[in-house]
């Protein structure tokens, strides 16, 4: 009885499955009926192949990404400007020398950093 069901709804899939038409003039059997499954690379409805499809996000990310860097360098670029315009741009601190006690110049003389004849020279 299980095989009589099983059969029905075989026969009543490929009745109804719109890849199986009979063809005249050609076996129809169910197991001679040929079901085509188009790959997706050929397929145009689908579109691209998904590893194309994610290069083309990539590249479209990349191309974002650099529109956004370009923007902030000339941002950037302008803040510069500005700074070496308003007088900030080369200026330099002077810087305090820190006095040096007796005891550290003995140690520098001691390692030998510092030659007292060759600097009065």
């Amino acid at each position: 009885m299980d095989e009589k069901i099983q059969e029905k709804v075989e026969e009543k899939a490929v009745e109804e499955s719109p890849t199986s038409e009979a063809v005249p003039g050609k076996d129809n059997s169910p197991d001679r009926i040929s079901t085509k499954v188009e790959s997706p690379e050929k397929s145009p409805a689908t579109g691209p192949p998904d590893k194309i499809r994610e290069a083309q996000d990539a590249a479209r990310e990349l191309r974002d990404a650099n529109e956004e860097k370009k923007k902030l360098l000339d941002r950037e670029e302008k803040m510069e400007a500005n700074r070496i315009a308003s007088g900030r741009g080369q200026m330099v601190q002077a810087q305090t020398p820190v006095p040096e006690t007796d005891a550290e110049y003995a140690a520098r003389f001691q390692r030998g950093e510092v030659n007292p004849l060759k600097e009065n020279a």
